[in-house]
């Protein structure tokens, strides 16, 4: 029988990683691995499809299909289990110490699309009862910028990036620098 062959790419994750080594092998399928990094997989898969089987967040998924681009068929795996919620943090000197003073505050996410950023605005909005046009919302990455605007958002929420540059990632990069000289 002539095996199909398959390209993956998904993390490391340990309920995977019997596939992904090859100490488990899918019958039919002649299955390569690629273990990359999540912005990785999602940025190179969303850009160019590069592989024939990827990892990518229900949320990218849906902000895609609902711009039109069915060119993606999700089957229901999801191979990323996290408590999303613990994807909340606050500064150790905050006086915050429940979700709900979140309202007028000003928040960071790395993607307003991103699936772990969803399930964070709906918990806020749903369980906490957090207005979230009364969130000043900053859409950046880790230890730089990234401006990724491909889902259509609000237009009560705030996209002030120049102002989070200067105030927030500026002074980082600075005391970064300071600590590795």
């Amino acid at each position: 029988m002539n095996e199909i062959p398959l390209t993956l790419a998904i993390s490391d994750y340990d309920h995977v990683r019997d596939l992904t080594s090859g100490k488990v092998r899918a019958e039919g399928i002649t299955l390569t691995c690629l273990d990359l990094t999540i912005p990785e997989i999602f940025a190179r898969f969303t850009a160019d499809r590069e592989w024939d089987v990827s990892e990518i967040g229900l949320g990218k998924y849906v902000a895609l299909r609902s711009q039109g681009d069915d060119s993606m068929l999700a089957i229901p795996v999801f191979p990323s289990r996290i408590f999303r919620q613990s994807a909340l943090y606050v500064r150790s000197d905050s006086p915050l110490d429940d979700a709900r003073q979140l309202a007028g505050k000003r928040v960071g996410l790395p993607e307003w699309a991103q699936t772990a950023a969803i399930y964070c605005r709906g918990w806020l909005a749903h369980n906490c009862g957090v207005d979230l046009a009364s969130i000043e919302w900053h859409q950046a990455g880790v230890d730089e910028i990234v401006i990724v605007f491909d889902a259509v958002m609000p237009e009560d929420i705030r996209r002030d990036t120049e102002r989070f540059h200067r105030e927030v990632l500026e002074p980082y990069r600075d005391a970064s620098r300071a600590v590795a000289r």
